[in-house]
């Protein structure tokens, strides 16, 4: 199977999951059938503070939906909280954005 967004010959057009979508529905099936897909030590958080500035408005929704993906709520404007040790690298990797990989150190 080709793994690419679309593809057409003639008037036929096909549509597929992008590398990154097949990427995050490995991670979701593995988080289905875990026996214990959140089991954590109660007394380990992990907090992000990441303001976004208003330009940056398509990079922040990208930001949040993978923040709530990861198990993160709000816990105040820009700041989010997070049962367990969560690898924030790990996620600001998987985003395209370059608006956020630019900010971080």
């Amino acid at each position: 199977m080709e793994r690419s967004r679309a593809t057409g010959a003639g008037r036929t057009s096909a549509f597929g999951l992008a590398p990154g979508g097949f990427t995050l529905l490995d991670q979701g099936r593995e988080r289905i059938f875990a026996p214990a897909p959140f089991s954590h030590d109660a007394a380990v958080w992990t907090f992000l503070s990441c303001p976004l500035p208003e330009t940056l408005r398509n990079a922040r929704y990208h930001l949040q939906t993978r923040l709530a993906w990861a198990g993160f709520g709000l816990a105040a404007p820009n700041a989010w909280i997070a049962p367990g040790r969560v690898d924030v690298a790990a996620l600001l990797d998987a985003l395209d954005d370059s608006a956020i990989v630019a900010l971080t150190p």
